[in-house]
């Protein structure tokens, strides 16, 4: 597989985000005129749901509840705390909330699992 580079035209440097650079990446976001990212794929409800408990689970200790929730994509850890409680998962919110890491595995199949308290 080839590495990307560039889209700037005649450019070549190796790519770095947004299908840029790095000095061109820079320049663009100096001046604010960053490429848009591209669109996501569409997660089904469910699987949205069972990906942020995995992951929230995989953070919980790493950092601060609210930025646990901002890389969630929640704007606050009130909105991430208020989809983790109804789903039956205090503890993991208790987890979080305490700054404790959980305990992790390797599945079967290579994955890794947090497990929740």
């Amino acid at each position: 597989m080839m590495a990307r580079v560039c889209d700037v035209e005649g450019c070549g440097l190796p790519h770095r985000s947004r299908g840029l650079c790095e000095m061109h990446y820079r320049r663009a976001k100096r001046a604010g005129q960053l490429p848009p990212l591209p669109p996501k794929a569409p997660v089904a409800p469910g699987r949205r749901r069972l990906a942020v408990i995995e992951d929230a689970m995989w953070l919980a200790g790493t950092d601060s509840p609210e930025a646990i929730a901002s890389r969630l994509g929640y704007t606050s850890w009130d909105s991430l705390e208020a989809a983790l409680r109804p789903l039956g998962h205090a503890p993991l919110v208790r987890a979080i909330l305490d700054r404790r890491e959980l305990p992790k595995h390797i599945r079967d199949d290579g994955t890794l699992e947090a497990i929740p308290a």
